[in-house]
């Protein structure tokens, strides 16, 4: 399980390197699935992000909704970067499009720079 953690974070921290001059994001946001189906959102500090990845299980109860995530971007600085990541190898993974759309479009019309940043896991 520590391996899947460590290759978790090497994959999002070669994510941001990979963009050419892009600053790297102040936070991070999270999403994963529940066995219920339902999408569950986390936004943390760059400062958090290991160990958010370190200690991340795919039963952490997150943030809940597309709702509470808005609003977690929301009370976030105005002009700041967020960094979207996915690690499939350790259950972090992307909403299907219509719920990711509207997270998009939200951050945008809250001059929230959301930068979609995909995971290297499944690539070997």
């Amino acid at each position: 399980m520590k391996a899947i953690a460590l290759i978790a974070l090497l994959t999002l921290a070669s994510a941001c390197s990979c963009v050419p001059g892009q600053a790297r994001p102040d936070y991070w946001m999270f999403s994963w699935i529940m066995r219920n189906g339902a999408y569950r959102f986390i936004v943390v500090r760059e400062s958090e992000r290991y160990a958010f990845l370190n200690g991340f299980r795919p039963s952490f109860p997150g943030h809940g909704s597309m709702a509470q995530a808005q609003a977690q971007l929301q009370a976030l600085p105005r002009g700041v970067l967020v960094g979207w990541g996915d690690a499939t190898c350790s259950g972090l993974t992307y909403p299907p499009k219509d719920i990711m759309r509207p997270i998009e479009l939200f951050a945008a019309a809250h001059k929230i720079n959301l930068l979609i940043l995909p995971g290297r896991c499944d690539e070997h």
